[in-house]
């Protein structure tokens, strides 16, 4: 016997505006573009729509994971400017998707990946840059912050040829 499981999504209608308004005044507050390849990954579907509208709005082209174990195989079978990696996530988390692409790699940090968290506490953000991570934003991501993070890495070759290690380390 087939039984059939049906369900309803309520959404909060305060959530859906805010939401739409923030995708509004992101379409009006930049003209300035940016050019760079990303990897999101976030698990939760408003955080991908609103981010990836302003990635788009800068110019950047995009990949969305929804996990730290979809990031890594984006990361095998493709080459990004940065990685903008969501800290909680089902399946793998944004550390030990790090951990994981940091032992992959053949020369230490050649991808930018900046931490995506909702968690600003000393501990956390010690926490992101102690498996790699070159950054961190918090969020609710702003456009403007958004586009000064990128601006800083996807600069970051200097002029004398050194690269920026982390924040930290700046």
């Amino acid at each position: 016997m087939v039984k059939a499981v049906y369900f309803t999504v309520v959404v909060d209608e305060a959530e859906k505006n805010d939401t739409k308004n923030q995708v509004e005044q992101m379409e009006q507050d930049t003209d300035d573009t940016l050019e760079g390849r990303i990897l999101l990954v976030e698990d939760n579907a408003v955080n991908q729509l609103i981010t990836g509208k302003m990635l788009e709005k800068l110019g950047i082209q995009y990949e969305i994971a929804g996990n730290g174990q979809e990031a890594i195989q984006c990361w095998e079978n493709n080459s990004y400017d940065i990685i903008l990696m969501d800290m909680h996530m089902p399946i793998m988390d944004g550390v030990s998707a790090t951990e994981e692409i940091r032992s992959r790699e053949k020369v230490r940090n050649t991808t930018w990946i900046i931490a995506l968290t909702a968690n600003v506490l000393q501990e956390d953000i010690r926490k992101c840059f102690n498996v790699g991570m070159n950054d961190y934003l918090s969020k609710p991501l702003e456009i403007e912050t958004l586009k000064l993070m990128l601006l800083k890495w996807l600069s970051s070759k200097r002029q004398d040829g050194s690269e920026q290690k982390n924040s930290l380390q700046a």
